[in-house]
């Protein structure tokens, strides 16, 4: 229930006057949003709790200082300058805080440095030079450094407007500069040691979270295109969109994850870089994607009897793309290469020639050309998709390589990437009792005894029965019958 409306019929806290101090009166149904909202907060992200735990902390702690005048003077021109220093610095992430909080504290200390700079000369000159010289200082900085204007400004005009001609003293403003830096340098450190946020661990995950975005929409696009009526279960995989929208956010994690120190399996001169590249090809992807699912609820579609006579082509197409992608966003949630990405797109690819071939001859008659036509738009963009596919994976893989990535045991990927042959999706398996050769009976099946056309093409599953009966024999007649894969059940 949305209790927004409630507050405009009456204030968030009514004010009534005693002679004695004032009673603070908040209705309870504002108590109940203000509750909603903050189980909505900690449900969605609770570091942003954390976050705001970590500002109260800072903040308390130079409280405590300026109270018993630790590094401060009794002022309020100093606790002014410290909480703001101290809020201008502290971001959400290590790499924000570092990267922006580092230069607008350095913009304050200027504006600290410079505001005691035109004190000093106020003294000495009349009283409307001090003021040229001001505005002078301020557009010199606006100008050159425009970002962190905003934290030069206060801490200049503070200096400026709070100007005791009785208290220009090398002491004083050695103090109001110590403050600053102790402000900054403490929010800082909270920032990093206190259950810290880093911005290239974000991305990282964001990265393979997007990847699998496109993953789970592929993997669902074929039966869901091949039918009569469209599942309405789809709708729910279109998150992808937000893959279009990331570029924004994108760019501000990899400048953040620049400045941040080694930290988990991150090292200092990790290729922030390449997620740039990764992102590129992901949104180009996205945007075939886009373009497929405009061409899934369109109202103008193919008769279906048109679709089946590609149907299992483009279905294999869109499911080994998007088990591919799977496998890559698999290898980055847990800092591996990924093993089986190469061999999902290789079949993607087999497959695409095969429905080259199909679209070049035309799968349907003259009179039904127009018909076709959003099927075959359909196929053009999964033969795209799979482009596009590959080229995330490379990119994954040149960032695999360059930042040092845990690498699958080299014995197992050579056994997956040089299988000689496309194996069929549909009917891969084969038992070897059910392929003997004429004349053999099933119980009797050894190593000469397969029947070569049953078994080629295929995975026998066999089982190691005798002693005698050679393993290596027995698959030496398989690789004669086309290069297949035993599964010894009996040895595992």
């Amino acid at each position: 229930m949305d209790l927004r409306p409630l507050m405009k019929l009456q204030p968030l806290a009514v004010l009534s006057g005693r002679k004695r101090g004032i009673v603070f009166q908040i209705p309870a149904c504002q108590l109940l949003w203000i509750g909603e909202e903050g189980y909505k907060l900690v449900k969605e992200d609770p570091r942003r709790v954390v976050h705001a735990f970590k500002v109260g902390l800072a903040t308390a702690a130079l409280s405590l200082l300026h109270y018993y005048g630790v590094f401060f003077q009794a002022s309020g021109v100093d606790g002014l300058l410290t909480i703001t220093t101290l809020l201008s610095v502290f971001e959400y992430t290590v790499g924000a805080t570092l990267g922006k909080g580092l230069n607008k504290l350095f913009a304050t200390l200027l504006g600290v440095a410079l505001g005691f700079g035109v004190r000093h000369l106020a003294t000495l000159l009349p009283e409307k030079y001090g003021v040229v010289i001001g505005l002078s200082v301020t557009f010199i900085v606006k100008a050159r450094f425009d970002e962190c204007f905003s934290a030069f400004m206060v801490s200049f005009t503070l200096i400026v407007v709070s100007w005791d001609p009785d208290d220009i003293t090398l002491k004083a403003e050695c103090a109001h500069l110590i403050g600053i830096l102790a402000a900054g340098i403490a929010g800082i450190l909270i920032c990093i040691f206190v259950f810290p946020v880093w911005a290239g661990e974000d991305l990282h995950v964001d990265t393979a979270d997007n990847i699998d975005r496109l993953a789970r929409y592929l993997e669902a696009f074929g039966d869901a295109y091949f039918q009569e009526s469209h599942d309405d279960g789809i709708e729910a995989l279109k998150d992808y969109k937000s893959v279009l929208e990331y570029k924004g956010k994108e760019d501000s994690l990899v400048n953040f994850a620049r400045w941040e120190l080694r930290h988990k399996k991150f090292r200092c001169c990790h290729p922030w870089d390449q997620y740039l590249v990764i992102g590129s090809a992901t949104r180009e992807c996205a945007y075939k994607i886009e373009v497929l699912n405009n061409y899934l609820v369109s109202d103008v579609q193919t008769p279906l009897e048109l679709r089946m006579k590609i149907r299992d082509l483009c279905t294999e197409i869109s499911f080994e793309c998007g088990l591919a992608l799977k496998e890559v966003a698999a290898g980055l949630r847990t800092m591996k290469s990924s093993l089986y990405s190469e061999m999902h797109i290789a079949d993607a690819k087999a497959a695409t020639e095969t429905l080259k071939g199909i679209l070049k001859t035309g799968f349907w008659h003259h009179d039904e050309f127009l018909d076709a036509l959003p099927a075959v738009a359909v196929a053009s963009l999964l033969i795209d998709t799979v482009t596009c596919a590959a080229k995330i994976i490379d990119s994954v893989e040149v960032l695999s390589t360059e930042a040092k990535l845990e690498k699958p045991d080299p014995a197992l990927t050579a056994a997956v990437l040089t299988n000689p042959f496309q194996m069929n999706s549909f009917n891969g398996l084969v038992a070897g009792s059910e392929a003997a050769a004429a004349g053999i009976p099933s119980a009797n099946v050894r190593a000469y005894t397969l029947d070569l056309a049953l078994v080629k093409g295929k995975i026998v599953v066999c089982t190691l029965e005798e002693i005698l009966d050679s393993r290596n024999i027995k698959a030496a007649n398989e690789k004669q019958a086309g290069g297949m894969i035993t599964l010894d059940l009996a040895s595992t």
